[in-house]
């Protein structure tokens, strides 16, 4: 396996991970990602064992990037075979917009209607938004288990949050803006709780990873926030990591896939798709990496099933429909980060 480190705007690197074909004749796929390579790889080493004459080219990206390149793209014969993202109205918005095409394999056909958009847009994971702190928090505070206990905690004259909590800059981040503003439509206490973080002087982030190690190394002491996936991957190494599922209400996130119109190998997309709806690649995701594989039948300790078990009524899934595409009107967006910076204004 080949790795290399390319240049990218807004202070980001791209990773591009190139796994060879053993056979010959090969076939290329394409794979560009917003989900970080040591969560794929798992399923990129067992779809290459599984199809030896597939050379694949997998690049990580953040969510505007994926989104960007696939705009520029969608004209010429530089697009990829697979997108795959967890900006969920960016990913809907290409494919309304007719940039995919449709997916007919055994395992697509099967797939739940409401994890599916006309066979274009596949979700292939159930990921929970969560708050992540520092075990040491407790011994000074009672850590919060809620969004209402983190705006109460916020607002305790006697707070030990004061610049140590650390959430996403919607203005870098798409998936943080997607989170804010469906915060914003779902609870009423949201800019409430905004207006709470900025006199506590919040720190901002472009990537959950980012955040995790702020927190790591002691430079925050609590993420709101941020993807569970991620979260839970980082806590399997460091055990002062607690990964908290809000109590009164947890939006999940389904990352998506799709297959550009203009793939240049579809056939090759078609098999990666497909391979992430199958048994074997749902598996993986219950089993080696914390994506919570979205097929009911899988077992393993991060499936739907199990994550359901525990968090019960409190889950919120974001739906997969056009809908997602208010999130993208500009007159919204603008109000939203108009009234995110005004808070932060506010408070100096």
């Amino acid at each position: 396996m080949l790795t290399t480190i390319l240049g990218m705007g807004q202070g980001q690197a791209s990773e591009r991970f190139h796994y060879p074909a053993r056979v010959e004749p090969s076939s290329p796929l394409e794979i560009d990602a917003a989900l970080d390579h040591n969560m794929a790889e798992p399923l990129l080493k067992a779809f290459t064992e599984k199809h030896p004459n597939i050379d694949l080219t997998y690049t990580n990206y953040n969510t505007f990037e994926v989104f960007n390149r696939a705009q520029q793209s969608h004209s010429s014969k530089t697009a990829a075979d697979v997108l795959i993202s967890s900006a969920m109205p960016w990913q809907m918005q290409l494919a309304n917009a007719g940039y995919a095409q449709p997916i007919d394999t055994p395992n697509a056909r099967q797939w739940p209607q409401w994890a599916q958009w006309r066979r274009e847009l596949f979700a292939f994971t159930f990921e929970p938004v969560v708050m992540v702190y520092r075990q040491d928090l407790s011994q000074q505070m009672p850590p919060p288990r809620s969004h209402d206990q983190l705006l109460t905690a916020l607002n305790s004259p006697q707070t030990q949050l004061k610049g140590q909590v650390i959430t996403y800059d919607p203005h870098v981040s798409a998936f943080g803006l997607m989170l804010g503003m469906h915060d914003a439509r779902f609870s009423p206490q949201f800019w409430a709780l905004a207006n709470a973080l900025s006199q506590a002087r919040f720190q901002e982030g472009g990537t959950t990873n980012e955040m995790i190690q702020k927190i790591i190394e002691g430079q925050a002491r609590l993420g709101y926030n941020l993807l569970g996936s991620y979260a839970i991957q980082a806590a399997k190494q460091h055990p002062e990591l607690i990964v908290q599922v809000p109590e009164d209400y947890a939006l999940v996130v389904t990352r998506l896939a799709l297959q550009p119109r203009n793939a240049p190998h579809p056939k090759a997309g078609r098999l990666f798709i497909d391979f992430l709806l199958s048994d074997q690649g749902q598996s993986l995701m219950a089993t080696q990496t914390p994506l919570f594989a979205l097929k009911h039948s899988i077992q393993g300790p991060w499936t739907a099933q199990s994550l359901k078990s525990k968090a019960g009524t409190a889950l919120h899934p974001i739906p997969i429909d056009t809908g997602l595409l208010t999130i993208l009107d500009p007159l919204k967006r603008r109000t939203f980060l108009r009234r995110w910076d005004q808070t932060r204004t506010d408070s100096k």
